[in-house]
């Protein structure tokens, strides 16, 4: 009988510790996104908590966005200073091959891409039709 018993308990225990590592999943999944969520509306305080929680500074949400792609995108100046300041990835791509240095020069951010030209970004990196910033940035008119 107490083979039984055993064997239940471990059933439960393997169970228990399965659920427990799908729950950290989904845990590690919704503070990606919170991260994500939270650059791209600029709010410094929630990416500040989350990074002294321990939080990746270069976690991705469901679309391969890292938290500075994010902020590049809703073209969140300060996001993007203060998480190249932190360490921000600036070369990983996201799901549509755009990198921050990529998608400012596209849209002519100026005061994000000369951030970024400090930080040194992988100027050979291209978008996903096989060009690089300065490409897009031309054939749109963005002088600077």
């Amino acid at each position: 009988m107490s083979k039984w018993i055993t064997a239940i308990l471990s059933i439960f225990l393997i169970a228990g510790c399965s659920q427990s590592s799908e729950g950290k999943k989904e845990e590690q999944q919704m503070n990606s996104q919170h991260m994500v969520t939270a650059a791209e509306n600029g709010d410094l305080i929630t990416v500040k908590n989350l990074l002294d929680q321990g939080a990746d500074i270069n976690q991705t949400d469901e679309s391969g966005r890292t938290p500075i792609m994010a902020a590049t995108y809703a073209h969140e100046t300060k996001m993007v200073e203060y998480l190249l300041s932190n360490g921000a990835d600036i070369n990983k791509r996201d799901h549509m091959k755009n990198n921050p240095f990529l998608y400012a020069g596209a849209e002519g951010y100026n005061d994000i891409l000369e951030l970024l030209i400090e930080a040194e970004p992988d100027t050979k990196l291209v978008n996903r039709y096989g060009g690089t910033a300065l490409i897009p940035a031309a054939e749109r008119g963005h002088v600077g």
